[in-house]
């Protein structure tokens, strides 16, 4: 007896594509979502070293030159009190001494970038303002600093920088100084 082998028939051809389609179409859709989530990963862990490397900097600049970059008088000084505004219109950027640090002609706004000389891993926003360091404790008593001897320094971390700046991550760092010679 010989048996007659069947084809599949145009509507299982049909249900099959059908399936893989709808399988194909769900897998694609979470392609953005896990871009994002990378894009957030890398700057999550970018973040934290940039403000590292960044106060680390600002700091070397002010156990220079005290008086040009803190100043002993409120209101005084590089790094202002005053919290520098966004950079949506930043466009123009000088380096400094440290190649992956940029200067902004607005006061307190910095571009740092993260990677190797042929690729930029991550670049972010710096925006840098000061403080009077207050509330230090000595024997049951708080004092309150003046900028003559110390000053603590806040740091916004924000990225990505092609965004505008209401629409981007925002991390927050800041760092005591002190006046190597007051």
């Amino acid at each position: 007896m010989n048996k007659i082998k069947k084809a599949f028939n145009m509507v299982e051809i049909t249900l099959a594509i059908a399936v893989i389609g709808i399988g194909v179409a769900g897998v694609m859709s979470l392609f953005p979502v896990a871009l994002n989530a990378s894009r957030d990963a890398v700057g999550n862990n970018y973040a934290p070293d940039i403000a590292n490397q960044f106060l680390n900097y600002v700091s070397m600049q002010c156990n220079n030159d005290w008086n040009t970059n803190i100043s002993t008088t409120a209101g005084g000084g590089i790094i202002t009190e005053t919290v520098p505004t966004n950079d949506d219109g930043a466009t123009s950027w000088s380096a400094t001494a440290i190649s992956s640090i940029y200067t902004c002609p607005t006061s307190g706004l910095y571009k740092i970038t993260q990677g190797s000389a042929s690729a930029t891993d991550f670049m972010a926003a710096v925006k840098v303002w000061k403080t009077q360091v207050t509330g230090i404790y000595v024997y049951g008593t708080s004092y309150n600093l003046t900028y003559q001897y110390g000053a603590q320094l806040h740091v916004e971390v924000s990225w990505p920088i092609e965004k505008p700046y209401a629409q981007r991550e925002k991390r927050y760092y800041s760092l005591e100084i002190f006046n190597p010679s007051p």
